[in-house]
């Protein structure tokens, strides 16, 4: 529980204080969803170097399972341990950065990913530092596609 009101502070927090500083500055942007497209590509194809580097492993992951009722919360640690069990991923999906915002050094994204089974729509808190954007926190929500 705790994990989850931290992401959802974090959330508020940066839509709250940031400004849009992306119209000015493309190639922060275009950063951004660099991570995010490695995100979600490396899990596809199960890249554990990619993926390592595009998730902070104290991350926090939270997904509201619509087809089974449950919430499941978890550490970037640990969903990066799923994939390299071969539990979670393995699959092309296809992804849509929705939005973009942000300041300098914090920023948020919506983003939908689907295949043609379940689709997920959620919002990411990514966080630059000295090794680039890396996404920090994520709340999912997962639902059928059908």
């Amino acid at each position: 529980m705790k994990r989850f009101f931290y992401s959802f502070v974090c959330l508020l927090m940066v839509f709250v204080v940031s400004s849009s500083v992306f119209a000015n500055n493309p190639a922060q942007k275009d950063e951004i969803e660099k991570t995010i497209n490695n995100y979600v590509s490396s899990t596809d194809t199960r890249n554990i170097n990619t993926l390592e580097n595009a998730l902070y492993p104290e991350a926090t992951l939270v997904t509201v399972n619509k087809i089974t009722n449950k919430t499941m919360t978890e550490t970037g640690e640990q969903f990066v341990e799923k994939v390299k069990a071969g539990t979670t991923g393995g699959w092309k999906r296809n992804l849509e950065v929705t939005s973009i915002d942000g300041n300098n050094n914090v920023a948020t994204a919506k983003i939908s990913i689907s295949d043609a089974a379940v689709k997920q729509d959620g919002y990411l808190t990514l966080v630059k530092n000295g090794n680039g954007w890396k996404i920090v926190s994520g709340v999912f929500t997962l639902e059928s596609n059908k």
